[in-house]
């Protein structure tokens, strides 16, 4: 069995197909990922589960991982929303859990290196750039945010903060969190409820 080259902390937060995804890609075989998965975890799954997931992200033998294009376009998403200081490690994770895209850690580190190899040099460097936040007073900026966890079990969370006093504005439960039906309504119940709009909105992109 591979060694234990992953750190707990790594694996904070990660649902049972995002770990059989990542152990896999670290060269685990099946009946590997069964032991970890009880032994590490706690967690007691069958061959045909584990079979499903990595059919599912498309990593069974004679399938390939998704397409280089898929990668950097979604890691170009990221580096234009918050995940701009994130290192190849966290836009790895980010990559499966926010997107469902399968990708190896060399692979994500390489292609940082070559579309944002600023960034890449002066983390390398402890130097990191910090962006500077701004927000005037109440109902000025607002942020959004989706939490996707539970979307296996057909639940997605939906949420919204002001940026000045951090109060939560809404906490939502609905079937999806990139449908505009939800994502409108709940807006457009906070501005009547304020009677007015907040001058700007973050959010990731989706």
């Amino acid at each position: 069995m591979p060694a234990y080259d992953i750190q707990d902390a790594d694996l904070r937060g990660m649902s049972s197909s995002q770990l059989i995804v990542l152990y896999r890609q670290r060269g685990y075989s099946i009946r590997e990922i069964l032991g970890v998965m009880a032994i590490r975890h706690g967690k007691i799954t069958s061959e045909r589960s584990i079979f499903r997931v990595l059919r599912r992200y498309r990593l069974t033998r004679g399938q390939s991982q998704h397409s280089l294009e898929e990668i950097i376009q979604e890691i170009l998403l990221e580096l234009s929303a918050s995940g701009e200081n994130a290192g190849y490690r966290q836009k790895h994770q980010r990559l499966l859990i926010n997107h469902g895209l399968a990708a190896t850690f060399e692979m994500v580190r390489l292609i940082l290196g070559l579309i944002d190899s600023q960034c890449a040099a002066l983390r390398q460097a402890e130097r990191l750039r910090r962006r500077i936040y701004i927000n005037n007073g109440p109902n000025f900026a607002i942020h959004l945010e989706f939490w996707d966890k539970l979307k296996p079990y057909g639940l997605s969370i939906h949420g919204a903060m002001n940026g000045f006093s951090r109060r939560v504005l809404w906490l939502k439960c609905c079937d999806s969190n990139t449908k505009p039906m939800y994502i409108s309504s709940f807006y457009l119940d906070y501005i009547r409820e304020i009677n007015g709009i907040p001058v700007r909105v973050y959010g990731d992109a989706v």
